[in-house]
Parts: structure tokens; C-alpha cells; sequence
């Protein structure tokens, strides 16, 4: 399925399903027609989410990891918390998984990526990926399993880290 809708500044997006992922591509259309490409955004079908209790009511709330990038090597995942008011489902708050592994990886010009992989006892458990300046971009320094815990009107608070 692939369809496209304008954006307020001219720029499309195409959105395409496959059987694995939810794709969406923020691009312009030239004059002949071809798609020129700015930002990509993928959600994997199987692992694109995790649900659990983030504030203690009971209730599953969900958060959506989207790997993004806007070409070359640089990619992020943009970090959508919903949570869950009685029989609605709420937007809360957007983080890119960066801002969550600075909290570990800020020494030496590091930079980071943080894998959110499950939500127990109200606690966001993920993995911390570290690199130094001098890491191939395949290969982080450091590796950590990350918890945090949310709070609505604070959002992720660190919790603990364990070395990998």
C-alpha cells in the first residue's frame, strides 16, 4: 500500500506497509515524478512497540520506537510515548533515543542510542549504546543495560545502569 499526504510546506509523505514494517518518507515530488528523499521513518510491525504500566494505573501504556534517518550513516530513533486515560489512548511526550543515552554516554565527545525493550513494574528497561570518536560506526565503545523510570509531568528519569 503506498499513499501520500502534502505536507503545510510543500514536502510530501509517502507512506508504504510491507509485511515487516510501516514506512514513512518526507520527501518532494519533482517534475518528473520521481520521489526526492529528505527523511525516512520505519516502524518494524514486530518490535516497533512495547506496552506496559508506566505510571502505576494499571493500564497498558505503549511506546512507539521509529528508526529514523535523513540519509548517509545518521540515523536516530524518534521515541513516541502514549499513555493510557481510562478507555483513551494519549500522546504524552516525544524524545529522540540519543537524549536518553547522553544520560551515560557524555564523556570523551560520545555520542549514543537508546533501545527501549520492555516495560516492567512500571520501570522502561533498554540498552545504552556508547561510541567514542574513534568508534566505527558499527562498533560502540560501551554497551548498557538502561532503566528508567517515567513520570507524566517529568518523563524519563534515570533509574539505574549496568555495564554490558
Amino acid at each position: 500500500m503506498n499513499s501520500y499526504k502534502k505536507n503545510p510546506n510543500g514536502e510530501k509523505t509517502k507512506i508504504n506497509q510491507t509485511d515487516s514494517t510501516i514506512e514513512f518518507k518526507s520527501g518532494v515530488l519533482d517534475k518528473d515524478g520521481t520521489f526526492g528523499l529528505v527523511e525516512y521513518h520505519e516502524i518494524p510491525k514486530e518490535k516497533g512497540f512495547v506496552k506496559g504500566d508506566l505510571n502505576g494505573d494499571k493500564k497498558d501504556d505503549i511506546i512507539v520506537s521509529v528508526n529514523s534517518n535523513s540519509g548517509g550513516t545518521a540515523e536516530w530513533n524518534e521515541i513516541f510515548v502514549f499513555l493510557t486515560n481510562k478507555d483513551t489512548i494519549l500522546f504524552d511526550k516525544t524524545y529522540k533515543d540519543d537524549e536518553l543515552a547522553q544520560a551515560h554516554c557524555n564523556s570523551g565527545g560520545a555520542y549514543g542510542r537508546y533501545f527501549i525493550y520492555s516495560i516492567v513494574n512500571s520501570i522502561v528497561i533498554g540498552e545504552s549504546w556508547c561510541w567514542t570518536n574513534n568508534d566505527a560506526h558499527c562498533c560502540p565503545s560501551s554497551k548498557y543495560t538502561t532503566e528508567y523510570k517515567y513520570e507524566k509531568d517529568k518523563g524519563f528519569i534515570f533509574s539505574k545502569k549496568t555495564k554490558k
